[in-house]
């Protein structure tokens, strides 16, 4: 299924990835991912924060994130980032599949999903600190 993405979804994005900045990029092909959080305590962290965005429920969504990124993507924010998702790709279903990855920048590990909805996927990038359990960035991303 090949879905656009709507200005909206895009705006949101930027503003993501603006909150998440951090030190400069370096290539993460030659550096080992390590986090304190388990791939058990991922799954849960990142379910559900995608459960919450079934319901709109923006406390549970933001529960695990940084300060930075809570006062980049605020409520509203969240709720217009939501509709689109849902008018889109429908409701949350599960998680296809999580794997750690090097973060783009030299100081982030990263958490990357599949989700599936009903009418399509996305895989979203959680960003950590290597020692955090905070998230400090998302990055979705649509799924052919």
């Amino acid at each position: 299924m090949k879905t656009r993405l709507t200005p909206l979804f895009i705006l949101w994005i930027i503003a993501v990835i603006v909150a998440a900045c951090g030190s400069p990029a370096a290539d993460s092909s030659d550096r080992t991912a390590e986090s304190v959080l388990s791939q058990e305590e991922a799954t849960t962290l990142i379910d559900s924060a995608l459960q919450a965005l079934n319901t709109g429920d923006y406390a549970a969504w933001s529960r695990d994130w940084a300060g930075d990124l809570k006062a980049a993507i605020q409520e509203a924010d969240f709720q217009n980032y939501r509709q689109q998702v849902v008018a889109q790709y429908g409701q949350y279903i599960a998680l296809e599949s999580i794997e750690i990855q090097p973060g783009t920048n030299a100081d982030r590990v990263r958490w990357v999903v599949v989700a599936s909805f009903e009418n399509g996927r996305i895989r979203y990038a959680f960003s950590f600190l290597p020692d955090g359990r905070q998230v400090k960035g998302i990055f979705p991303e649509a799924v052919d």
